[in-house]
């Protein structure tokens, strides 16, 4: 079990916004499962709905369903191989996610993932927590109230919350190395990247006489940096000799561009292993607060207090409530889309940190991206309902706020896409849309 739980309430309940899987055609998943902290393949992916599709018996595809998850780079291009006995655990779809493929699945068969979501009691429509979606410069988002349960065991003390740029660590080789598990850790806030290509990290890989495992010097844009071994509370100058055991924590020095980055190396490294690291910049936009009144940044945190407690401590099963929203400035790194950010709770229990990160998401639009919004506001208020394709039943149509289709009034009982002209093609944009069907709007 994780040391806390991060839950939000929905139909009347505390939900985990960890994430969780359905079936959307067929059943083809049997089972899908956040890795834990320091095991094979663990990472922290960033919120939003993944959508999976058997291309063959073997192969999936992967796509994003809505524009709330919109430009998210996990979704991947092409398709992967996936093995389905209905015990093996795929490692390659989503970091930090293993997924077992039933024995029967076809193609054509679709499933979700949908992480820092939780599904509506219907069990069919996501309902986001942390994928944010697209946002405005100068326009706060509504808050989600969010409850951290200290799940530990124990009494934590200096509680708090915290939102830092994100560190997203891509494995070049394969989903379990270089980096085994990488997490970020602590309340220190990475410096997010100029360059959206991110920062290469590669490896001076050798063994010494008389150890079993190998070693290695790590690079971060072909120079060495400083290193924290964790268990040793020491630092490693240069980050060199760093061993490959597959149970060695290491963590980017404090004051580096990477701080709070924390990680495992494989223990099976070969001379050609890389990866690359991505700090997003979604941390000043985030704001929290405990519902008084009082707002502070995410990097700044605020201070987690359960009822009746001592300022700063959660006791055993105990719970503090606190609310992020979004506040996005504006920026100009317009390659950097999607934004994330860290979401993280800490505490100590004596001398020793406790705390888990659930990574949240938006993008930031501007210029002809904010006329469209603003009007796109406008058609949802005022447009006729929207639906979307029934997954199990083809050619069934059910309403959807986030749907892309409308009934032709002129043919009832079918569907078209909400931009298509029943007399032949499309209309240009949402403008020309509204005034097809009598809606006029000013700025």
């Amino acid at each position: 079990m994780a040391a806390w739980q991060v839950l939000h309430t929905h139909d009347g309940v505390d939900r985990k916004i960890v994430g969780c899987s359905r079936n959307v055609k067929g059943t083809p998943v049997k089972s899908a499962r956040k890795i834990l902290q320091g095991s094979a393949g663990a990472a922290v992916p960033m919120a939003g709905v993944y959508r999976y599709t058997f291309e063959t018996s073997t192969t999936v595809s992967c796509a994003r369903i809505s524009k709330m998850d919109y430009a998210n780079p996990l979704v991947f291009s092409g398709v992967r191989s996936v093995t389905t006995d209905g015990t093996f655990e795929n490692l390659n779809l989503l970091p930090g996610w293993a997924i077992v493929m039933a024995e029967d699945a076809h193609p054509g068969d679709v499933f979700e993932i949908g992480i820092g979501c939780v599904l509506e009691a219907d069990g069919m429509t996501w309902h986001r927590v942390l994928s944010f979606g697209p946002r405005l410069a100068g326009y706060r988002s509504a808050s989600v109230e969010l409850v951290a349960k200290n799940a530990s065991g124990v009494p934590l003390s200096d509680c708090m919350v915290t939102a830092t740029n994100a560190i997203r660590a891509q494995n070049l080789g394969d989903s379990t190395s270089p980096f085994l598990m990488f997490r970020q850790t602590g309340p220190l806030n990475p410096f997010a990247d100029d360059d959206p290509n991110g920062a290469s990290v590669s490896f001076g890989q050798y063994s010494l006489l008389g150890h079993p495992h190998k070693y290695a010097d790590i690079l971060v844009n072909g120079q060495p940096v400083d290193i924290h071994d964790v268990a040793a509370n020491k630092l490693i100058p240069g980050g060199k000799e760093l061993v490959c055991d597959g149970t060695t924590t290491y963590r980017f020095a404090d004051g580096s561009k990477h701080q709070s980055g924390t990680f495992i190396l494989a223990e099976q490294m070969g001379p050609a292993l890389t990866a690359t690291l991505h700090v997003s910049d979604g941390a000043e936009s985030v704001r929290i607060h405990d519902g008084t009144g009082s707002v502070v940044s995410g990097p700044a945190g605020l201070i987690l207090t359960q009822d009746g407690e001592d300022r700063g401590r959660i006791s055993a099963g105990g719970t503090a409530r606190f609310e992020v929203q979004i506040d996005p400035t504006e920026r100009p790194a317009a390659d950097l889309n999607a934004r994330s950010f860290s979401l993280r709770v800490s505490g100590m229990d004596g001398e020793t940190p406790v705390s888990v990160e659930h990574q949240g998401s938006f993008v930031l639009i501007s210029g002809t991206g904010e006329l469209n919004l603003r009007i796109d506001s406008v058609s949802r208020a005022y447009a006729r309902p929207r639906y979307s394709e029934d997954p199990e039943v083809p050619g069934n149509y059910i309403e959807d706020d986030e749907g892309l289709y409308v009934e032709d009034e002129q043919n009832p009982g079918t569907f078209i896409l909400a931009t298509e002209d029943p007399n032949g093609g499309y209309y240009g944009n949402y403008a020309d849309y509204l005034s097809a069907n009598g809606i006029t709007f000013s700025n």
